[in-house]
């Protein structure tokens, strides 16, 4: 009887803590957002190493990111990870002469956050931060021609075959409104990994003494759980 008491407390343990997942819930859903990002410190390189002029200005590149968002909620607190690609990178200016880099990346941010209750029956406000990865899967940059080596040798241009890392780590936030199935937030991923590397790997800022070449994207999104 004792056993039995203790495995019959157990089974009852369980099956609360399953109800509990269920009335908690794990969702998946679909988010799609827009994009402004730039490379801090990338202004700095273009002036030295590509002997631009002080014409040579750096700004935000619109973009977008689409891909899948799950939420696990238990109570008030949440933990969002979220699979994206992500199209960024910066424009450039020299004069009259406008161009477009892009970075293409695998995302993964995961968010833990807290949700607001701001009325009984309306929309909870949410914030959340976390750690991000990516992998890059493409770049094209027109003023530094940098895809010209790949082409020059008979290869695909990629991010690993020309001057920018191909790996990316940093810090992700966001905040905004979440309905009942619908969630819409502003964000900021904060790169810390520089993403230039010069005769052998060695970053801009160890050769050069110049700042780290590091990803900034301000997001605006949208999520449709399903």
């Amino acid at each position: 009887m004792k056993t039995s008491g203790k495995g019959m407390i157990l089974l009852i343990a369980c099956l609360a803590m399953v109800n509990a997942v269920n009335a908690q819930g794990f969702r998946v859903g679909l988010k799609v957002g827009y994009n402004a990002s730039t490379l801090s410190g990338y202004e700095e390189l273009g002036r030295r190493i590509g002997g631009l002029s002080d014409k040579y200005t750096v700004s935000y590149k619109s973009g977008f990111h689409v891909g899948l968002a799950g939420q696990y909620s238990l109570n008030s607190f949440f933990i969002q990870p979220e699979l994206l690609y992500s199209s960024m990178g910066l424009q450039e200016e020299l004069g009259e002469k406008k161009e477009s880099s892009s970075l293409n990346y695998l995302q993964l941010p995961i968010y833990a956050g807290y949700k607001f209750h701001l009325a009984q029956a309306g929309p909870k406000l949410i914030l959340g931060a976390g750690p991000y990865m990516a992998y890059g899967l493409s770049a094209t940059d027109d003023v530094f021609d940098i895809t010209s080596h790949n082409s020059q040798h008979g290869e695909d241009p990629g991010v690993a075959d020309n001057m920018f890392n191909r790996f990316d780590a940093g810090l992700s936030f966001m905040g905004g409104l979440e309905f009942s199935s619908m969630q819409i937030t502003i964000g900021y991923d904060l790169g810390l990994v520089d993403m230039v590397g010069l005769n052998g790997w060695k970053t801009a800022k160890d050769l050069l003494g110049l700042p780290s070449v590091c990803n900034r994207n301000l997001k605006i999104s949208a999520v449709c759980f399903f």
